[in-house]
C-alpha cells in the first residue's frame, strides 16, 4: 500500500536493484487516505495529493484549496516541495520540465515529467521543476542519516477562482 507520507517505488520484476520515493513536505501526514480502482488519494490541510496507476505510468497530481499560506514566493509564484529518497540520483532536464532518476552507473530507471499545471478555470500555467541538495540536521554517529538528498520542487504561478 502508500504510505501516508507519499509514494514508494521498487522494480516490480526481478532483484530489487532500486528504491525510489517523494514525500511532499509541509503538509504534514495525511488526514485521511481514500483508494477508488486505480486512483489513491491522501487528503492534507488544504491539500490533495493523488496518484493514477495506468499502463503508462504513474501519474502523481496536487489539488489545492487555495494558495497554501507561507508557500507562496515573492513573485506571486507557489512552490511545492517533494522530497527524494531511495539510491536513485536525480537529473535535471535543462528546460526544468523533467527529472531523469538514475541508478548509481548512470542506467535511466525512471522518467519523472509531463509536468502540466492548471489554475482553477483551467488554465494552463507555466510551470517548471527545481532540484536542490539537502544534508540531514543529525551529525553521523547519532542513529539518523547524515546523507544528503534531493529536494524537488514545483514552483508554478497559482490562481484561485470559484
Amino acid at each position: 500500500g502508500l504510505p501516508p507520507e507519499g509514494v514508494q517505488l521498487v522494480p516490480r520484476t526481478g532483484p530489487e536493484r532500486w528504491s525510489w520515493g517523494l514525500s511532499l513536505l509541509g503538509f504534514g501526514p495525511a488526514a485521511e487516505v481514500s483508494a477508488t480502482e486505480n486512483r489513491i488519494e491522501l487528503r492534507r490541510s488544504g491539500l490533495t495529493e493523488w496518484y493514477v496507476n495506468e499502463p503508462r505510468g504513474l501519474e502523481q497530481g496536487f489539488t489545492l484549496e487555495a494558495p497554501p499560506s507561507g508557500s507562496g514566493l515573492a513573485d506571486g509564484h507557489i512552490e511545492l516541495r517533494l522530497q527524494a529518497s531511495g539510491t536513485l540520483r536525480p537529473e535535471l532536464a535543462e528546460d526544468g520540465q523533467s527529472i531523469r532518476w538514475l541508478e548509481p552507473g548512470g542506467v535511466l530507471e525512471l522518467l519523472y515529467g509531463a509536468l502540466a499545471v492548471q489554475d482553477a478555470t483551467g488554465r494552463q500555467l507555466p510551470a517548471r521543476f527545481e532540484l536542490k541538495t539537502i544534508r540531514s540536521p543529525f551529525p553521523s554517529g547519532t542513529g539518523h542519516s547524515s546523507e544528503a538528498g534531493s529536494s524537488v520542487s514545483f514552483v508554478s504561478p497559482f490562481l484561485v477562482k470559484r
